[in-house]
C-alpha cells in the first residue's frame, strides 16, 4: 500500500497492534499458584502468523527476567528475558511468561526476511520485573523487583547484536522531534524493511548514562514516540465500546492530530478473578469483536479514525483485510464523499 499511503506520516496511517504479542496459547509457561492460562494468556496464534496473516505491525510487550530455568523447558536458558502478563504479588510474579526475547527477535528478522518493505514498531512496556525463584505452580517463595539498569543494557546490548533492520532515526528524522511526524515512505522506500523500538522513558536512563547513541540503533522513547489512548480497565463489552468510541470523538479531529491508539481489550476484574469465573481473555476478545464490527468502521471518517487498534485474540486474517480497506477509504480517501462524515454515532451504548 506504500503507493497510496507512503506520504503520510506514522499518526496519519491505520495499523493493528497486538496485545501481549508474544504470550500465545502453545507458548505460555506458568508462574506461581495464581498463574491461570485463561486469565493472562491474550493470543491465539503465534508472532510469526500475527506477523503474516493478521497484518500485526506494531507489537506490545512487557518484559521479565526470569531464573532460574523452569523445570521440564530445557531450550530456556538458566536466565531469560520473557514476555509477562501477570501481577507482581509479594511472593513473585503470578502469571504466564510466554516467548523469550531471542524467539521475538528470529520471528521479526524471519518475517523481514521473508517480506521486505514493512515497518515493524516494536514497543516496551514501562512495567518490568525480575523473577527469582522456582516457576510453575510450585508454592516455594519467590522474589520480585524491577529491571535495574544494567540488566536494561542488558536487553539493549541483545536487540543491537541481533535485531535486523534497525532504522537510522537521525538519518530520516531531519530535525523532527515528534518521530510519529515521519511520513512512512522514509522508514521503508525501495522496498526496504525498518524496525522501530519504543521503550518507555524510564528504560533509557541506562543507555544515556553510559553515552549510547541509541537513535541510531533504532530505538526510542515515549517522549520522542507520543501517542494517547488509554484502556478501559473493565469486563463490560458495551462500557468499553463506549469509552473507547468517546476518545475517539474526542481526541481525533483531523488526521495529524497526535497519534491515537484505541484499546480495544477487555480485563477481568478482582471480583471476576476471585470467584475463578468461566471467562477467558481470549473468548472475551471474540465477543468484544462483534461491538467492534458494529460500531468502528461505521464510526470512522477521513478526519476521524484511529491509527494503532490493539487487540487480543487475532485470528482469521481479519484485521490484516479491515486495516488495508480503512486505510484506502480513511487515509487514502479512495472510497468517496460517504467516508466524510460517520455512518453511526453510538448514543446511549450498543
Amino acid at each position: 500500500m506504500l503507493p497510496q499511503i507512503g506520504q503520510k506520516s506514522l499518526r496519519e496511517i491505520i495499523v493493528p497492534r497486538s496485545h501481549h504479542a508474544a504470550l500465545n496459547v502453545e507458548n505460555s509457561t506458568r508462574l506461581g499458584v495464581l498463574g491461570i492460562e485463561k486469565y493472562a494468556v491474550t493470543q491465539t496464534r503465534s508472532l510469526a502468523e500475527q506477523l503474516r496473516r493478521d497484518g500485526v505491525r506494531v507489537l506490545d510487550t512487557r518484559v521479565a527476567k526470569i531464573y532460574p530455568r523452569p523445570q521440564g523447558i530445557s531450550s530456556w536458558s538458566d536466565t531469560l528475558f520473557s514476555e509477562f502478563h501477570g501481577i507482581n504479588s509479594g511472593a513473585g510474579l503470578q502469571g504466564m511468561a510466554g516467548h523469550t526475547l531471542p524467539h521475538i527477535i528470529d520471528a521479526i528478522n524471519q518475517f523481514n526476511e521473508e517480506y521486505p518493505g514493512e515497518l515493524i514498531i516494536w514497543e516496551f512496556h514501562q512495567d518490568t520485573f525480575v523473577h527469582v525463584g522456582r516457576v510453575g505452580s510450585s508454592q516455594d517463595a519467590a522474589t520480585t523487583r524491577n529491571l535495574d539498569d544494567e540488566e536494561r543494557m542488558e536487553v539493549f546490548n541483545m536487540l543491537k547484536r541481533n535485531l535486523k533492520h534497525r532504522v537510522d532515526l537521525p538519518a530520516i528524522a531531519e530535525g523532527v522531534e515528534d518521530y510519529t511526524q515521519i511520513p512512512l515512505e522514509r522508514f521503508i522506500g525501495d522496498r526496504k524493511s525498518a524496525v522501530l523500538v519504543v521503550f518507555a522513558d524510564n528504560w533509557m536512563h541506562a543507555m544515556i548514562d553510559k553515552g549510547e547513541t541509541f537513535a541510531q540503533e533504532g530505538m526510542t522513547t515515549r517522549s520522542k514516540f507520543p501517542y494517547i489512548g488509554q484502556w478501559t480497565d473493565t469486563e463490560q463489552i458495551a462500557k468499553m465500546t463506549r469509552n473507547q468510541l468517546a476518545q475517539l470523538k474526542r481526541l481525533r479531529l483531523q488526521p495529524k492530530d497526535k497519534l491515537l491508539d484505541l484499546q480495544w481489550i477487555l480485563s477481568m476484574g478482582p471480583s471476576t478473578f476471585l470467584r475463578m469465573s468461566g471467562k477467558d481473555l481470549i473468548t472475551m476478545a471474540r465477543q468484544s469483536m462483534v461491538e467492534f464490527r458494529k460500531w468502528v468502521w461505521m464510526y470512522m471518517t477521513t478526519g476521524r479514525y484511529p491509527n494503532w487498534v490493539t487487540l487480543d485474540g487475532l485470528e482469521n486474517g481479519e484485521m490484516r483485510t479491515w486495516a488495508m480497506a480503512a486505510n484506502l477509504c480513511f487515509v487514502a480517501r479512495k472510497c468517496g464523499d460517504w467516508a466524510l462524515s460517520p455512518r453511526s454515532d453510538m448514543k446511549g451504548g450498543s
